[in-house]
């Protein structure tokens, strides 16, 4: 099911997130975030809107160091 929906959202020309990390995500929703705009970026561009964090923090709020 998860590869079904990376392939889905990495169609568009444009993949646009509104209200982007309200919530914490799990480490393993996280993750799957991440594949997905690793393969999007590839192909075509992203809009993310989040207006309650600054960029720097996206890092943290994904689920921290297993990141870097």
């Amino acid at each position: 099911m998860l590869q079904k929906n990376v392939r889905k959202y990495t169609k568009p020309m444009l993949l646009i997130l509104d209200e982007w990390l309200l919530l914490k995500l799990p480490e393993c929703e996280s993750k799957n975030i991440f594949e997905l705009f690793h393969k999007h970026c590839k192909k075509s561009a992203t809009v993310v809107f989040c207006s309650q964090f600054r960029l720097e923090s996206w890092y943290e709020q994904l689920g921290g160091e297993w990141l870097r």
